[in-house]
Order: structure tokens, then C-alpha cells, then sequence
């Protein structure tokens, strides 16, 4: 939770060129009152460049330490691009600064395409800020000199790389001095769609730092901070030669994410049927949170006739409560329960939230006039992966998951203690999941196949969603341009030719944007033994071929699954497929399979055929007033003891 009582300390901006530091730092500093230096002091030529250029000419480590160590006992304030010295520098002044109880807070982009460019630009032009642009950015010499000349793609992958692993440096070594930093990304303030987005995210911080004021000066400083980012000549940068190679290559670096990869947030709900409750939903946004890192809670909350008048929400940590917003318009809940109390108005939505190493958990209380409290739900870090542990459940069974992605399926499988064989079509996908997962894959756990599923052996076109990338497809779909798209040739197979290949899975699930016929008809060549057990697909509009297909194969009860954090099942306890793992599912993620789906859902080809037809109606009805439409998996079992017709 953000604290609002602590004096102005002094506090280091860790960061990277082009990434809105300078501007941030240069408000923040007069804001705080506290004595400010030259942007970058540390760099060779700069107030403090001294004490680099003596270490860079005779290496004393003894020197170099005093020196930063007397710089941070003067208590200024400091903006540090860590790529621009060398790493000895950035070490003594992480060392100094957490000995000297400076705040810490990182600026990084999530997007390093957009850095990148935009520093090749600023390079290439002499235009590195808002006030240089105006007369700089119309000019032929930037027309022609800065966009004449193809990219030096190999320098600028190389500068990435330095520049994420050195902010990864800088963060770790700060938490194992002691320190707590904080970070928000460039794009939540300078580059978001949503005008509501940098007010969510700058005020925690504010807090944190104690340079919080009344929260009137604080949205109008915000406001103007925001207004001075932007020097205006982003939309030229995808003109320069060899951009979209970049686009490419920068896609399989991982890029910095506090705590060197953040922690999915669980969400637990309780009382879900406490006689003041009709409808209770909780979700976290976004659904990665990294220690130091500030979140919103939102969701829904509709009280019944039985709750006593003027309840409450509040979180609750270990640090005290804060009264949670909770009145905002929600017409779902206002036609889905009329008898409610409240269900026009329900929604509740909070931020500037933290989850910190030392601070494990919220909850979100229903709290009555008289003290009486209901808890709704309990917000905590979920399990930080740890790629290199290997997993064995007791059957060492097979699971085919086809469509990886970014690999969070693949990762809850094996945490399960299956073994998997990911299908990924995007070469940068898949070579992304062979580094994270490469302990797996050396183990044997893991086998990563970059091919297209399809009806043939051979290769195929295939079309590539750089924006979204899980929507990209081999097989027409609409959504895989939906943004920028770019076609390339991958090789292809049939489902059954990875089950000949590979040995028959207990599950195989199936989410490649249209292609799921194609994979299902491909079964009918194999022998009723060599049928996985359950299959799942993404709903789409040849759901009823596809479960016409495998009624004829054996499959005899069908399962729906609304998608969504929000909607998916929570593990049963204990669980009944595999080894115990509590998942926080997230929105990318395909939820439970198998035993381990509620055992009341499972209906017969009839009834899922008629409950399709719903959930495709009910589809269409969200889309025509405005809202998503959301999707659905529908899950299939051979395993059929009980049949259901």
C-alpha cells in the first residue's frame, strides 16, 4: 500500500535513453524541493563524469566507491542511465544509495522497438527533446539524412540487450542491499490510450516518494507532466530501412520486467455465497504484478436484500486500509440481478496498490457500520516460476498443448508435472520458449515443435500478428490482421502425425485460430487406442462440425468454459489431475482441463450443441452494445463410465 506519511527523501531514477527521464526527473525534482543535479551526472564530461573517467583510466574500485559514497551522503537527487557507464559505476552508486535510504524508482520501456528507434532517430538528428523537434523534425536534412540510411539492426539488438540486462543488474542488486524500488513503465504514462491511465499510475508513486500533496495539485501536476513527453515525431520512426527486421529481432529479446520476470497475483475469493452476497467477481489488472510495482483491483460486488445498510469496501494489508471506490454503473449486473440492492451500480475499481517481498497479501473486506466484516477476497503473489525445477506426476503422462504462445499453458502443465510437447507456428515464439524453458527441454520434459497444425504435411503460409500475437493463423482469421500483420512461410503437419510422432497425449489442447477443424478430421486416421483422453479447442464457428467429428470418435460428454481470468474455475483442493498446483490463472491462459473441471458441468452432445447456440448468441448480444463479446473452450472426454446423451 502506498505510503503517504514519509517526508521527501531524496531518490534515484534508474533508467534508459529515451525513455521520458529526463522530463519526469526534472518535475519530480521540483516537486520534492531537494537539490537536483545534471541529468546523468556520472556520464564522462558531466558534473560527476570524474569519477567514471578515474575508473575507466585506473580501475581502483577503493576510489571509485568513495567517490559515489560522498556524492549520496549530500542526499541529491539523480537520473541514471545505466547503459551509458560502465557497470563497476552503476554497481557503487546501487550500493551507496540503498546504504544512504534513497527511494528508488525505475522508468523502462516495455515497448524496446519504439526506444530503440527513437534513439537512432535522436542520433541520427540531433532532435532529443520536445523543444528541438519544432524546427528540427520538418527539415530536409532530417528527412533525408536520418531516414536515407538503412539501421544498424545487429548494433541496436546489442544495445537492447546490454541495456535490458543492466536495468535486471541494478534492480536485483538493490533488493539484496536492502532497498525496495519501485517502476512504472513509460508506456503507462506517456503512451497510453486511456487519459484516465497515467493519473492511476504516477499518483502511488507520488505517495511513495512523499511528494504527495492534495490530490486537486497532485491530477493537475500529472496533467502537466504528461503534456510535456511528447516531442512529436514518433509516427516517422517505422520509416526508416530495415524497421520491420528490427521489429523481428527485438521480439526474441525478453524485455526488462522488475524482479527479473513478474509473478502472476492470485486472487482468492471467499464467501462467495455469504447470505449479503449475490455476485462477487475480483480481477487484478494487469494481470503481471512485480514487487514495487503499483496495480488496480477491480471487479464487481451486488448485495442482497439481507445486507445491512451502509456497507463498506475497503483493502486491508498489514499496513492499515483504505476505502475502495465502489458505486461505477453496471449494466450487466443490473440486468442479470434485479433483486439485488445494487446492481446498477456495483463495480468497484481501486489502484496505486502493492505487493512488496516483505507484504504478501490484501484483502478486500465487506465491512458493516457496527464493525462486522465480511472478507470477499485475498489478493497475493502467486509462486514465482522457477523454469529450471523439474516435476513428475505419478502416470508421467503426455500432454500436447498446440498453440504455446508465450508458454503460461505449457508452464502450468509441467508445473503439474506433465510432460508436453508445445506446438508454436511464430519462429520468435518458439525460440523464445526453448531459451525460458531450456532446462526443461534438456531434461526431456519438453519438446518445442515450430510448426503450423493444418491437413497436410509440407509447409504453409502463415500469417503473423506483431501486435497480438496469439491471434496469428495459418487459416484465414480475421483477427490475425488485426493490427500489423506479415506473412511467412513455416512447415506444417497434421495432429496426427505429432501423435504417430510423439506417442498418444492424455490431453491435447487446441487454440490456433481456426485451424481446429483441420487438426480434429485428422484423428479419424488414427485407432480408437490412440485417441488422447480429453481435447479442448477455442469455440468458433465450426464447433458443431468439430463435435459431430469427435462424437464419431468416441468423445461422449462436453464441458464449456467461459474464458477470462474472471470466469475460468479455480483448482479444485486436492487437486485430481497431476500434482498440486494452486495456478492464479490470467487471461492468456486456457484454465483447467481434464478431471480437475467441475464433474456437475459435464453434459452430452445434445445439451453443449444447445448451450453453444447460447453462449454464441449471448456473444453477439455484448458486441452489439458495445461490450467484448469474451470466448469460450469447449472440452471433450472419451473416458465416458457414464455416458451422457
Amino acid at each position: 500500500m502506498p505510503d503517504t506519511t514519509s517526508a521527501p527523501r531524496p531518490f534515484i531514477i534508474w533508467t534508459l535513453q529515451r525513455t521520458g527521464g529526463t522530463n519526469l526527473a526534472h518535475q519530480l525534482t521540483l516537486r520534492s524541493g531537494l537539490q537536483g543535479t545534471q541529468h546523468e551526472p556520472f556520464n564522462p564530461g558531466r558534473m560527476f563524469g570524474h569519477i567514471t573517467e578515474q575508473w575507466m583510466r585506473d580501475g581502483d574500485r577503493d576510489a571509485l566507491r568513495r567517490g559515489v559514497d560522498e556524492i549520496c551522503q549530500r542526499g541529491v537527487i539523480i537520473k541514471h542511465c545505466v547503459e551509458m557507464v560502465p557497470w563497476e559505476v552503476t554497481e557503487a552508486l546501487a550500493r551507496a544509495s540503498a546504504a544512504a535510504a534513497y527511494h528508488h524508482l525505475f522508468l523502462y520501456r516495455r515497448n524496446g522497438l519504439d526506444r530503440l528507434l527513437s534513439l537512432h532517430f535522436a542520433q541520427r538528428t540531433g532532435v532529443w527533446g520536445p523543444g528541438m523537434a519544432s524546427t528540427a523534425s520538418g527539415s530536409t536534412a532530417v528527412d533525408h539524412g536520418a531516414f536515407g540510411e538503412v539501421l544498424p539492426v545487429e548494433k541496436l539488438i546489442q544495445h537492447e540487450q546490454t541495456c535490458v540486462e543492466a536495468l535486471h543488474r541494478a534492480w536485483t542488486l538493490l533488493q539484496s542491499s536492502g532497498a525496495s524500488p519501485i517502476a512504472v513503465a513509460y508506456e503507462d504514462i506517456y503512451r497510453t490510450y486511456d487519459p484516465a491511465q497515467p493519473t492511476r499510475v504516477v499518483l502511488p508513486l507520488l505517495r511513495q516518494l512523499g511528494l504527495s500533496q492534495s490530490e486537486t495539485d497532485d491530477r493537475d501536476w500529472i496533467s502537466d507532466l504528461v503534456g510535456k513527453g511528447d516531442q512529436g515525431t514518433r509516427d516517422r520512426y517505422h520509416d526508416f530501412p530495415g524497421a520491420a527486421e528490427l521489429a523481428k529481432r527485438v521480439k526474441a529479446i525478453a524485455p526488462f520486467t522488475p524482479d527479473a520476470g513478474a509473478a502472476s497475483v492470485e486472487v482468492r475469493l471467499f464467501n462467495e455465497n455469504h447470505p449479503w452476497i449475490l455476485r462477487c467477481v475480483v480481477d487484478v489488472l494487469p494481470e503481471k504484478v512485480s514487487a514495487g510495482v503499483p496495480f488496480e483491483v477491480g471487479g464487481v460486488a451486488v448485495l442482497s436484500g439481507q445486507a445491512p445498510g451502509g456497507v463498506t469496501l475497503q483493502m486491508r494489508s498489514s499496513e492499515g486500509a483504505i476505502m475502495v471506490p465502489w458505486g461505477l454503473p453496471s449494466q450487466r449486473m443490473a440486468r442479470e440481478f434485479p433483486q439485488g440492492v445494487n446492481p446498477g451500480a456495483a463495480r468497484f475499481l481501486v489502484g496505486g496498490l502493492f505487493l512488496r517481498r516483505e507484504q504478501d497479501r490484501l484483502e478486500l473486506m465487506l465491512c458493516a457500520a457496527d464493525g462486522e466484516g465480511v472478507k470477499l477476497a485475498e489478493i497475493v503473489r502467486a509462486e514465482i516460476p522457477d523454469y529450471s525445477r523439474i516435476y513428475v506426476e505419478s502416470q508421467d503422462r503426455l500432454i500436447f498443448d498446440v498453440g504455446g504462445n508465450d508458454g503460461a499453458d505449457t508452464w502450468y502443465y509441467l508445473r503439474k508435472g506433465f510432460r508436453v510437447v508445445v506446438v508454436e507456428a511464430v519462429p520468435e515464439l518458439a525460440d523464445n520458449l526453448r531459451r525460458k524453458l531450456a532446462a526443461q527441454v534438456e531434461s526431456g520434459r519438453l519438446i518445442v515443435e515450430a510448426v503450423a497444425i493444418a491437413e497436410r504435411e509440407g509447409e504453409l503460409q502463415f500469417t503473423v500478428n506483431d501486435e497480438w500475437t496469439e491471434w496469428s493463423s495459418a487459416h484465414g482469421s480475421p483477427k490475425a490482421v488485426a493490427g500489423r500483420g506479415r506473412t511467412i512461410s513455416v512447415p506444417c503437419t497434421t495432429l496426427s502425425g505429432l501423435i504417430s510422432r510423439y506417442a498418444t497425449p492424455y490431453f491435447v489442447k487446441l487454440d490456433i485460430e481456426g485451424g481446429e477443424l483441420a487438426a480434429v478430421e485428422s484423428l479419424r486416421s488414427l485407432d480408437a487406442a490412440n485417441l488422447p483422453r480429453y481435447i479442448s479447442w477455442e469455440m468458433n464457428s465450426d464447433f458443431r462440425r468439430i463435435v459431430d467429428h469427435l462424437s464419431a470418435l468416441g468423445y461422449r460428454r462436453f464441458q464449456i468454459v467461459r474464458q477470462g481470468a474472471a470466469y475460468l474455475p479455480r483448482p479444485p483442493r486436492p487437486s485430481r489431475e497431476g500434482l498440486e498446483y494452486q495456478c492464479g490463472f490470467t487471461n492468456g491462459m486456457s484454465g483447467l482441463f481434464g478431471a480437475d473441471l467441475p464433474a456437475s458441468e459435464w453434459v452430452g452432445m445434445a445439451e453443449v450443441l444447445q448451450q453453444a447456440d447460447a453462449c454464441q448468441t449471448e456473444m453477439k448480444a455484448r458486441r452489439a452494445r458495445g461490450e467484448k463479446p469474451g470466448w469460450y473452450d469447449l472440452h471433450a472426454a472419451r473416458d465416458d463410465q457414464q455416458p451422457l446423451v
